[in-house]
């Protein structure tokens, strides 16, 4: 409508997939032809893959301010960045063997991803704020 093309001040950042999305999840959303159905279960899948981010993070802030509670762990699991060589293929390997993944990446971490890790392992990037990683 309107507000999608710009009138009404709607904030058109609004409009961009969230890093959280798939490409395939975030098209059903933006486009006109997709069945009502198919856009209803998207829209559950983002609300879906939004809480597993914001469970990431947490479990981020946890292991930064050291009060992780290790028997709510999901193992195995793998641990790592998302650069080219060992981090993607270990992280290939983990999901390949249905193990979790988690690449934690810092402010301006994710444009030294591989793009394996960006087309495949995207869902396990876990954006760690500049806050948690300064010294207090």
């Amino acid at each position: 409508g309107g507000a999608s093309n710009g009138m009404f001040d709607f904030p058109q950042d609004a409009l961009q997939r969230p890093y959280f999305s798939t490409e395939e999840l975030w098209s059903f959303l933006s486009c006109y032809e997709t069945p009502v159905e198919m856009s209803a279960a998207a829209v559950v899948a983002l609300v879906d893959a939004f809480a597993e981010a914001k469970r990431r993070h947490e479990f981020a802030e946890a292991i930064v301010f050291g009060n992780l509670d290790r028997s709510k762990l999901e193992l195995p699991m793998l641990l790592s960045g998302a650069c080219d060589g060992a981090d993607e293929t270990f992280g290939d390997m983990a999901m390949g063997h249905q193990h979790h993944l988690v690449h934690f990446l810092g402010p301006g971490d994710e444009e030294w991803a591989s793009l394996n890790a960006k087309e495949k392992q995207k869902h396990a990037f876990v954006h760690v704020k500049r806050e948690l990683l300064e010294d207090k």
